[in-house]
């Protein structure tokens, strides 16, 4: 998809994501462009969690957009954007990776799929020999964790969204998220403590949870 003009209003500069949306749906492509020029890294980056095969990952993304613009005059409202073309990729993604075809929405809970999480530490900042074999240690340790405590833990830290969009995305209740984010910082804090702490992985959590 071709790059398109930065999208802004005289009054407030760069747009919300309510009025690209309203845009959207009022027939401007300019608008179904930024979204994918604001969204495309983080949308294959999540792609590649559940499947290394870039062709997939490809075709899944381009159907995302083609269906957004195919909809655009009957989709309903947003003002999060990100969240709402995560949630569409993940739908396609485990059609696309899953043995059976499975029906996906908030009433049906997908158990079986493949998700993995990798640490890559050049994602945050440079770090030494050592601190590159800790990280290995805290890789391999998140990949022991189960489908949707890795899910989890990439959608609030390195998608950095709230419960809510998370609860949205996996189509679980908000408060299973939350439950969900508590176990496996929890699980995990015991061993990596410091690691946790420098990649930011426990601090924005720390003050809302009892860890008694």
């Amino acid at each position: 998809m071709a790059a398109n003009p930065h999208i802004t209003t005289p009054q407030t500069g760069k747009m919300s994501d309510a009025e690209v949306w309203q845009k959207l749906k009022g027939d401007d492509k300019t608008a179904l462009e930024y979204i994918y020029n604001q969204n495309i890294e983080v949308l294959y980056r999540y792609g590649h969690k559940f499947s290394n095969d870039r062709g997939l990952i490809e075709d899944c993304i381009q159907e995302v957009f083609l269906t957004l613009w195919e909809r655009r005059f009957v989709i309903g409202d947003t003002d999060a954007i990100k969240p709402y073309i995560l949630t569409a990729l993940r739908r396609r993604m485990i059609r696309a990776t899953s043995k059976n075809h499975i029906r996906i929405d908030r009433n049906f809970e997908i158990e079986e799929y493949d998700f993995h999480m990798e640490y890559n530490p050049e994602e945050k900042l440079i770090m030494t020999q050592d601190d590159e074999g800790k990280i290995k240690r805290l890789s391999d340790e998140l990949n022991k964790l189960t489908i949707k405590q890795q899910e989890v833990v990439y959608l609030r830290y390195h998608c950095e969204l709230n419960y809510e969009e998370i609860a949205g995305i996996m189509a679980i209740s908000y408060q299973s998220a939350r439950n969900l984010m508590f176990k496996t910082l929890k699980l995990l804090r015991k061993q990596f403590l410091q690691l946790l702490l420098i990649f930011g992985l426990l601090a924005q959590d720390s003050l809302d949870f009892n860890w008694d």
